[in-house]
């Protein structure tokens, strides 16, 4: 059925409005853990090498896009790929307003702009869990730092696989007390802690504990921890 209305949109519709429905699709495919499907879509049609130039309602939903199709990669298992999608987005300092899910903090806006911005903003039952997808940031970002923090421990030049983990990291290093684990980013802390120590089923264990890691589908049915495992 999907593949029926983006048909008749890229026979019928606008340059803008088939742009459109390709990304819709997009978007279809990786909620469904169609994660080829999704990505062969993006290269074919290379709409990323001219979103740029589409108008912004285009631009938000290629962010939300890409944003899902990372998620789906992490349901999946595939912790680097995961990463590489979604480190641009999650390490802009406004990627909330990029998945326009919240306003601008521009200090003097006119009255058409603020209106056009409302206009943007994706409804509540429409947006992406912003709590899900720092999480899942995190968890990539630590299943790539750590190692490559152990195998390059001694030497001058690090590379940083995310700033959000690194700082994550120096602020739990500068606190005196670390008390039990309450909130996701505590929960990633000691699993990084646990894996720099190689004590990987205590890491997974702290991962597993996340609520929001338990409710995802894929962890009740058991495949996202055969992947990770």
């Amino acid at each position: 059925m999907i593949q029926k209305l983006v048909s008749s949109v890229h026979k019928f519709g606008t340059p803008r409005q088939r742009v459109r429905a390709t990304l819709c699709q997009v978007y279809h495919h990786a909620l469904h853990n169609r994660l080829s499907q999704a990505k062969d879509l993006i290269m074919k049609t290379h709409i990323n090498q001219v979103i740029s130039l589409q108008h912004v309602d285009n631009q938000i939903l290629y962010n939300r896009a890409l944003t899902q199709t990372g998620m789906a990669a992490f349901r999946l298992g595939k912790v680097t790929e995961s990463h590489e999608i979604l480190n641009d987005i999650c390490q802009n300092s406004k990627y909330k307003e990029l998945l326009a899910q919240k306003f601008s903090s521009l200090q003097e806006k006119s009255s058409e702009y603020e209106a056009e911005e409302k206009r943007r903003q994706i409804p509540f039952h429409m947006t992406i869990n912003l709590q899900v997808l720092d999480c899942i940031h995190l968890i990539t970002s630590m299943l790539i730092e750590i190692p490559s923090f152990a195998q390059h421990q001694f030497t001058m030049h690090k590379n940083v696989a995310s700033k959000n983990f690194k700082r994550l990291i120096d602020y739990y290093d500068q606190r005196a007390f670390n008390l039990a684990a309450e909130q996701y980013r505590d929960n990633i802390v000691l699993a990084a802690r646990a894996l720099n120590k190689s004590d990987w089923e205590l890491a997974i264990q702290n991962i597993f504990n996340i609520s929001f890691i338990a409710r995802l589908p894929e962890f009740e049915s058991g495949i996202l921890q055969q992947n990770l495992v």
